[in-house]
Formats: C-alpha cells, structure tokens, sequence
C-alpha cells in the first residue's frame, strides 16, 4: 500500500502564490545554480552556479557515499488555481529565478534556501536577453531600459548585459524581447611532475622517437591561468598565448592544470588559452581559437542550460570548428551520478512524476553537503524555442516545506527547461526533495534531470548524461580511468555515460563516449588547484581530455594532412578495450593507447571518411534499433 503524505498548508500557499505570479519564461546554469517552479529552472540552467570547489566536493562525496534510502513519498496532487494561458504580461518573460530573487519565498526555516543568480560585483543581476528580430535599434532600446550591454550574438538573437533587479519587467516590456533569464555560467569537469597519464597512455614512447608536437598549435579552453607563471618558472609549462578578438583570459587555474598535461604529452606544440565563463563568451572563445590557427582544440566546460535533446548553439560553434579543420576534444563530464532519464511517470490521481515507475515515489530526495550549492536543471524533449508541454520543477526540505520552484510558462513559444539552484546554509548535510509536475493537458514527455552538487541522489540514471557539445558525433568525447587503477580498465563511477540521446531534427542515440583517458594523475597544483591537501591530484574528466589532444597533436605533427575525422578515427582505432567487449556507454572504445594510435595503417582520405563513418553509424544504428517505441504522441516531436 502506498504511503499519502498530504502536502503541508505552508507548501500549497507557496506554490499557489508562485503561480499566480506565472506569466513568463527564463534561463540559467554554468558552474551550478536555483528557484521557481517553470521559470526558476529555466533561469536556473542559465545559470546553475557551482564553483569548483563545490562541484569537486560533490563527486567525490558521490563515490565514498550510497543513495539515499527513503520510504515512498506520495504527494497529494499540487493544486493550483486555474491560469489563463497566452498573457503578455511583461513578467511571462523574465525566468522564474530572476523573479524569485525579487519577491522571495522566505523566510525559510531550515538550512536550504534560495541561490541568488549571478550577479556582477556591483549587485547588478547578469542576463541573458532573447530577441527577435535583433539589430541597432533593439539594443539602443534595452540600453534605454536599463541594460548595461556587454555582448551581442546577432545570429542566435541573444543580448548578454547587466540590470538592476527592479528594471527587469522593462526589458520584457519589448513586444520583441522573448526572454529574459540568468546567463548560463561554465561547469568545469573537475573532478615539476609529469602526468602519470603520459606514460599510461605511452606517449612517452613516441617522444622517444622524436614526437613532440612541433608545429601544431593547440588550443586549451577552461576556466583559467591566474597562476601560469609559477607552471612556468618550475619548467612545467611553456609560453601560453591568450589570443585578441573574443578570447578572455578567465580567472581560475583549472585551465593551467589542463595545459600542463598537454604540454606533457606534446613539449614542442604551441599553446593557445580562452577562459569563457559563460557560454555567450564559449561560442566566442572557440572561434577565437579557430581563428588564431589552433589545429587541435580542448576544454573541459558543460553548459546545462544548452538543449540536451538537440544540438544548441555552443554545438553549432564547435562544429564550425570541427568544419574549418580543428580536431576538437572534450571532457565527457562528472555527472553519471548525478543525472535522472525517464518517460513521465503520473502518480495515480496526481499531475506528479513518479520516480519509482509506478511504485508511488514522487519525490527525487537529493542530500546537500554543508556549505554546498544543489542545482538542478530539468529539460524535456520538446524542440527550443517551441515547447507547448508544460513541467515544472519544486525542491522541498526534509519536511516537505517548498524552498525553489520554477514554473516558467510553456505555451508553444518557450524552451523546454525549468530549474532551481539552494544553498545548505548548515554544518552538516541537508535533505532536499525534488518534485516534477505536468501542468495542464501537458503531452507525456522524456524527462531529463541532472542535480549538480548532490553529494547522494535516490533516482539515478547513469546513461545517457553526456549532453551538450561533448555529444557531437564530430567531437573527442573522453571518459576518465584513475591512473592508479591497478589493470586501467575501470572507469571512474562518476564518469558520464552514453548514449547521447537526440530528438531533434531526427532521432538517434549518439555512441559516446569516444574513449577514456587519465585522471588522478599529477599536475604542479599552480594556484593551489586543485587544493592540496586533500586533492593533490587532478581528477575528473578535465584531467582525461586532455591526454587525448596532446596525441592527437603527435599525429598531426606525423600527418599534418590529417582531417579531424581521420584523427577521431585513428584515436577509436588504437584505443585498447576494457570493460565490456567491444564498444561501451562508460569507456567508449577503450584507454588510449598512443603508441597503437600513431602506428595505426594510413587509409586514405576516402577510406577514412568511410570507415570513420561507418563505424559510428553503425553503433549508433545498433542502438537505435535497441530503443522502446517511440510516444504514441509524437505532435510536437520532428522526425
């Protein structure tokens, strides 16, 4: 028998108040981010914010602790007074978190509450403003308004600048203006010495034959090189270009860690930086980067305000990279015990998720470490920009109190997002509980959920979480394998998994990862990254891509004439299989192994392509032959 537990008086006026307010949409995530039922997630995956610290906190508390165990939490069904739908009101269009940071749901009375969204050092909040049309005479019109612009993207439609919370409704006042939301801060992949990774992955041995990448240039994208001086002074890093024209320098040294590797596995190669934090500056620091000659390029960022369903536009970047002759690389992510995909699941009687699949769980319990930031981000696969099913997304505490709710509107018009983002304010763990609704006569929908700083998630699915650009068939996508690890053959638990699941424009499950690579191994910790003690070493998939690149410049310097596709294609040729035989969701093809990748046979350009095709379409037809019927409701879904 199932367990009712009536929601409280306190939840059912929070949510009510919330959507009576529910006239509009918005966007945010990055480093980790917070609140509203549709528009707090919306906001939220622009900008889920959680630092490094933070996020490596969460991964490797993932590892050492089990899931939460919890008894059935079966909600009554979350009412709320009926909304018409289609109003224009100026607020329909602001993100519930940027709402939320105006009004608040306070006062809270247990450790969880509210993340505020990013903000400038003046206080003023940083956003995102989606138009269209977009040209001189809207952007004069938001400066009027209030917007300090700092960045325009005219063929995405996106204005990024800065606001005072009160002149929010005026910048959604514009008939022109679709959103306005958080912008969508960077995640890095965290998780004199030389990387334990180059002798692992034997590049050592191609240096003793006289490769060392010179002649190639690479370009390394992260967060970034406050302290490449010291790498350098103690002979672990060579010069370091930060080009003009839409590279910034960034702050941080994740990014020095990732050019010490690489400079290990390839000395002779020349060495480009960008350090975007959010993903307005990411599609600028990869043309950048292509622009400035990089034959090779790496980062080690997630965007999760990025569609997980289809190719956005940080993807459209890195594939006119790819196009223009760049072999690019990518860290696959930290997030397979953090992510959550199923069909929508009613609860009997409720417009609530089960998460238990019919068992009568309709709450995610998710625990939050002290001091730690929890965002999650739900997307669902309806196209960007045309969602017409609503989902909203609600944290709870322990006692079932609403702490974040986004309710964005989706009425045809809107991105299918929602997110929230709470800090545990406490010394000692918290439980959140995260709920999802379907508002209305919402169509039933694939339901994607990641919880970015959750130290132990109930639900977890661990497929499926490669997303964003590292799920291109056209990017390196790589896994991480402790170099400690006594046989090399065991990827990191927190590693994410494929396939990548497309919907749109046509459906496919996408093989990643590509294959996997180092992690645990050693850096100078420059800049005190990562902090030592306790992290000595860099773990994460930061630290496994990149070896792969470092390679992929010693073939280049063997083979300048090398495509991109010809280096994936002799990178998944020489890679060595563990786990399963033959291609897997956790370590892709297998470890990389330079010395079988570099003596691989040279097909030519025509073999090449085909072979490198083939063996991708292969796998990815072999998966789609393996996947459930589709939805017998397919009205909004391409084909």
């Amino acid at each position: 028998m199932r367990r009712r537990i009536p929601l409280v008086a306190a939840l059912l006026a929070s949510v009510s108040a919330v959507r009576e307010t529910r006239s509009g949409p918005v966007d945010s995530v990055g480093r980790f981010a917070s609140t509203n039922t549709h528009g707090a997630l919306r906001g939220l995956k622009t900008n889920s914010l959680l630092s490094v610290a933070s996020i490596l906190a969460a991964l490797f508390a993932i590892s050492a602790s089990a899931a939460p165990q919890s008894g059935p939490h079966t909600l009554d069904r979350l009412t709320r007074p009926h909304l018409a739908r289609g109003s224009k009101a100026p607020h329909n269009k602001v993100s519930s978190w940027l709402r939320a940071a105006q009004r608040g749901l306070g006062p809270f009375a247990g450790p969880l509450v509210p993340a505020d969204p990013p903000r400038s050092p003046e206080g003023e909040l940083l956003v995102y403003v989606d138009c269209d049309p977009l040209g001189a005479e809207q952007i004069e019109a938001l400066e009027g308004a209030g917007l300090t612009v700092d960045g325009v993207d005219f063929g995405h439609g996106r204005v990024r600048g800065k606001v005072d919370d009160a002149l929010l409704n005026r910048l959604a006042e514009f008939s022109w203006v679709h959103a306005v939301r958080p912008v969508d801060r960077a995640v890095a992949r965290v998780g004199s010495v030389t990387t334990e990774g180059d002798a692992a992955g034997q590049a050592d041995l191609l240096r003793a034959q006289g490769l060392d990448g010179s002649g190639v240039v690479v370009g390394v994208i992260s967060d970034g090189i406050d302290h490449v001086a010291d790498a350098q002074r103690s002979g672990d890093l060579r010069s370091v270009t930060v080009p003009s024209g839409g590279c910034p320098r960034g702050t941080g040294d994740e990014g020095t860690a990732l050019l010490e590797i690489v400079h290990d596995i390839a000395p002779g190669a020349q060495l480009l930086f960008a350090g975007p934090q959010d993903s307005f500056e990411m599609i600028q620091a990869v043309q950048c980067l292509t622009a400035a000659g990089a034959d090779v390029i790496v980062d080690d960022l997630g965007f999760f305000a990025e569609p997980y369903f289809q190719d956005g536009p940080v993807a459209a970047a890195v594939l006119g990279a790819v196009k223009a002759g760049v072999s690019y690389h990518s860290s696959a992510g930290n997030e397979a015990q953090q992510h959550l995909e199923q069909d929508f699941v009613a609860t009997p009687g409720s417009t609530l998720h089960d998460f238990a699949a019919g068992a009568g769980d309709n709450t995610n319990t998710v625990v939050v470490p002290p001091g730690g930031t929890l965002t999650c981000i739900l997307e669902w696969n309806d196209p960007f920009g045309a969602s017409a099913n609503d989902y909203d997304l609600v944290l709870l505490d322990q006692n079932l109190r609403v702490v974040a709710v986004s309710d964005d509107p989706q009425t045809g018009a809107q991105d299918p997002i929602e997110a929230i983002s709470v800090v545990n304010t406490g010394n000692t763990n918290a439980v959140a509980n995260v709920a999802i609704d379907r508002f209305g006569q919402s169509a039933l929908r694939r339901l994607e959920l990641f919880c970015l700083g959750a130290s132990s998630l109930e639900h977890v699915t661990p497929a499926g979480s490669i997303i964003g650009h590292p799920a291109l068939s056209e990017v390196v996508s790589v896994a991480a394998i402790d170099v400690a690890d006594p046989g090399l053959d065991d990827v990191e638990s927190f590693s994410s998994r494929g396939p990548a699941r497309i919907d749109f424009p046509a459906r496919v499950d996408r093989a990643k990862p590509d294959l996997a690579a180092f992690d645990g191994v050693s850096i100078s910790n420059a800049g005190g990254f990562p902090a030592c003690p306790p992290f000595c070493a860099f773990f994460g998939t930061s630290a496994a891509s990149p070896h792969t690149a470092g390679v992929a410049a010693l073939l280049l310097q063997q083979n300048p004439s090398m495509t991109p596709l010809a280096v994936q294609v002799a990178l998944r040729a020489g890679g060595v299989d563990i786990g399963p035989v033959g291609f897997d969701d956790a370590s892709g093809v297998g470890r990389l192994d330079a010395v079988t990748t570099i003596n691989m046979p040279e097909p030519g350009a025509t073999v090449q392509l085909v072979a490198g095709l083939a063996g991708l379409l292969a796998i990815d037809s072999w998966r789609a032959r393996r996947r459930p019927t589709p939805y017998s409701d397919s009205s909004s879904r391409r084909r």
